[in-house]
């Protein structure tokens, strides 16, 4: 796990790529519920989250994508033992989770 010191220096000076990695993933996501099934788990939570994310200017979307880079970086020790080199997957998952905490 990195110190606190490597993940404060990592978000202050190489938010860059890995930002651009979190922008996707949430844009990801929101392609992944709009197309899921109806009958899925939360969906109606879910569709909500979703199109209320399409609602935002791209400020606004970016400022998302910041907020679950910040919560990774911050509560989730894979994202954290990897920084830069956290893989897609590991991005997709913490946002995923964030999105079930965002609709409970």
């Amino acid at each position: 796990m990195a110190t606190l010191a490597q993940i404060g220096n990592f978000f202050n000076t190489s938010a860059g790529l890995i930002f651009e990695r979190f922008l996707g993933g949430v844009l990801s996501e929101i392609v992944v519920i709009l197309n899921e099934d109806p009958g899925a788990t939360n969906h109606a939570a879910r569709l909500a989250w979703a199109n209320a994310k399409l609602a935002l200017g791209k400020s606004e979307l970016s400022a998302e994508a910041e907020r679950q880079m910040r919560l990774a970086i911050a509560g989730n020790a894979t994202v954290q033992a990897a920084l830069e080199n956290t893989t897609d997957n590991d991005i997709l998952y913490v946002i995923d989770q964030q999105v079930a905490k965002d609709i409970a």
